[in-house]
């Protein structure tokens, strides 16, 4: 995907976000130990992933200079 370019040949990857979670044990385990970093954790990083989307929405990063 990041080789691929769009009509203006900019990378499709262009002004957009993305994020990924990783959970461990503590989602499958009976105790209530890492459940709360692993929630304050996710709201921390999908409040980053917003912040940044709306930042691209209002100023779009520019096609690269052609050749």
């Amino acid at each position: 995907m990041i080789s691929e370019t769009d009509d203006e040949e900019r990378p499709v990857a262009y002004n957009r976000v993305a994020g990924v979670v990783v959970t461990g044990n503590e989602d499958y385990s009976e105790t209530e130990e890492g459940h709360e970093w692993s929630h304050s954790t996710g709201r921390a990083a999908a409040a980053n992933l917003l912040a940044v989307a709306r930042a691209l929405e209002s100023k779009p990063i520019p096609a690269p200079p052609s050749e």
